[in-house]
C-alpha cells in the first residue's frame, strides 16, 4: 500500500462500544482491524480509547505507533472532562480525550458527541441499521436509542464504512445517505489462525470437558432473536422424531435476551442431551469446534455480514445457511441455502449436512476457495485509503 502522506497522521480509534466477550461481531472487527493495523502500518500514529474492562483485550496488540488510553467513567472524571471543555478549546475528540487528531473512527454505528463539537474529520463504522426491517427483535428503548442516533450519526461522519453492499444499499435506502459517502469494506478471516491443527490431546480434552459428541452440527451466535435459534432447535426435533436421534447441535456465543426462551425450549423438546450450549469459547476452542464439526447450519433472519459464515468456510467447516439480508452476499456460491422461516426447510438442511457426504465435501472445497475474498490486511489497507480521504 502506498504512503500518501508525508505528515505523520493521528489516528483516534474510538473504541467505548467493546465489552470483551460481551460484544459479539463488533468486538471481533475492532479487534482484528487493530492487528492488522500493526501489521501493514508502521507510520501513523493510532490512539485506542477503551474502558478499562478492554485493556487485557487490546494491550498485546499494540505497537511503537499503535497505542491505547483508558477512558474512566466515574462522575468525578466526567465532571472534569466537562470542566476542561469549558474553559479550553473545542476538542477533536470532544469529551472522549485529552489528545489531538487528524481523523477519528467511530467503529460501531454510532457517534457519541456531546455536549462539544469535532473539529477532527470523522469515520463511522455501520454493521447493519437491523432494527429498521425487524424492530419487534429489539427492546423498545434500544429501537428509540437507534432511530434517535444512527441516522444522526451517518448525517454527521465524513466517511462511512459499510461491511457489505447489503448494509450500503441499506443506508442509502433507508437514510439517504449520499452514495459517494459510503464504502463497502469487507471484515476478514484469519486464515492462519483457524485452519491450524491443534495437537489431539486440546481436542480430547474439550470434548471431555463439554461433553461433546463424536459427531455434531455447530451454530455460533448470540442468542439475539433475529438469530433464529427457537425454529432451529424445532428443526432438530423433528429431525429426531423422524429416527435421526445420534443428531446433536452445539450453540456457542455471548448470551443475549433470548437466552432463557431459548434454554427453556431446549428442556421442553427434552433435547437436553442432544443440543448443548457453550456459552462464549476462547478462540483456539472455537476453531476445533469449526474443523471437527459435520457442519454449521446458519438460520439467521439478518446478518449485516456474517463474520461465523467465512470462519467456518476458512476452517473447511461446510456450510448450510439462511438465504436474508447479507447472508448470499458473502457465501456465494459456496452454501446450501433454506428459508429460515420454514422449520421444515431448516430440517431438510439439517438432514443435507448430517447424511450428504457429497454434498458436504462438495462446501469444503467452494468455501475454502470462497474464504480466500476475505482477509484482515485487506480490511485495514482499506480503512487506511478511507483515513487518508477524509484527512485530505
Amino acid at each position: 500500500m502506498r504512503i500518501t502522506s508525508c505528515k505523520v497522521m493521528r489516528i483516534i480509534i474510538n473504541a467505548l462500544h467493546m465489552h470483551p466477550g460481551k460484544s459479539g461481531g463488533a468486538e471481533t472487527i475492532l479487534l482484528e482491524l487493530i492487528k492488522a493495523l500493526r501489521a501493514v502500518d508502521k507510520q501513523r500514529q493510532y490512539q485506542i480509547l477503551i474502558w478499562p474492562d478492554s485493556e487485557e483485550a487490546v494491550r498485546p496488540l499494540c505497537s511503537p505507533n499503535i497505542g491505547y488510553r483508558i477512558v474512566q467513567g466515574n462522575l468525578a472524571a466526567r465532571a472534569r472532562r466537562f470542566a476542561l471543555r469549558c474553559l479550553t478549546k473545542p476538542h477533536p475528540t470532544a469529551w472522549l480525550t485529552d489528545g489531538h487528531a487528524d481523523v477519528v473512527h467511530y467503529t460501531n454505528a454510532v457517534i457519541r458527541i456531546r455536549p462539544f463539537r469535532i473539529s477532527a474529520p470523522l469515520v463511522l463504522t455501520m454493521t447493519d441499521i437491523q432494527h429498521v426491517y425487524f424492530p419487534e427483535y429489539w427492546p423498545r428503548e434500544d429501537v428509540a436509542f437507534r432511530e434517535k442516533y444512527f441516522p444522526k450519526s451517518v448525517e454527521r461522519a465524513d466517511a462511512v464504512i459499510a461491511i457489505s453492499e447489503f448494509t450500503r444499499r441499506s443506508l442509502i435506502e433507508q437514510y439517504q445517505c449520499p452514495p459517494e459517502k459510503v464504502r463497502t469494506i469487507y471484515p476478514g478471516v484469519d486464515h492462519d489462525r483457524i485452519s491450524r491443527m491443534l495437537p489431539q490431546e486440546s481436542w480430547n480434552r474439550i470434548k471431555m470437558e463439554y461433553k461433546i459428541p463424536d459427531r455434531f452440527l455447530i451454530y455460533p451466535a448470540g442468542t439475539w432473536p433475529h438469530k433464529n435459534h427457537l425454529r432451529l432447535i424445532e428443526a432438530i426435533k423433528l429431525q429426531f422424531d423422524k429416527g435421526n436421534r445420534d443428531i446433536a447441535l452445539i450453540l456457542t456465543g455471548i448470551r443475549q435476551f433470548n437466552h432463557d426462551r431459548i434454554i427453556e425450549r431446549i428442556a421442553e423438546l427434552n433435547l437436553q442431551a442432544r443440543v448443548l450450549h457453550l456459552g462464549h469459547p476462547p478462540w483456539d476452542e472455537l476453531a476445533m469446534l469449526y474443523q471437527n464439526a459435520q457442519g454449521m447450519i446458519y438460520p439467521s433472519l439478518f446478518e449485516g455480514f456474517g463474520l461465523p459464515i467465512v470462519e467456518a468456510m476458512a476452517a473447511g467447516c461446510p456450510v448450510a445457511c439462511s438465504d436474508r439480508a447479507a447472508i448470499p452476499e458473502i457465501a456465494g456460491e459456496a452454501a446450501y441455502y433454506f428459508n429460515p422461516e420454514d422449520v421444515d426447510a431448516i430440517s431438510d438442511a439439517i438432514e443435507r449436512l448430517w447424511l450428504d457426504d457429497k454434498l458436504r465435501n462438495d462446501l469444503i472445497d467452494r468455501g475454502r476457495k470462497r474464504s480466500r475474498n476475505f482477509d484482515w490486511r485487506t480490511f485495514a489497507e482499506k480503512t487506511i485509503e478511507v483515513y487518508e480521504y477524509v484527512a485530505r
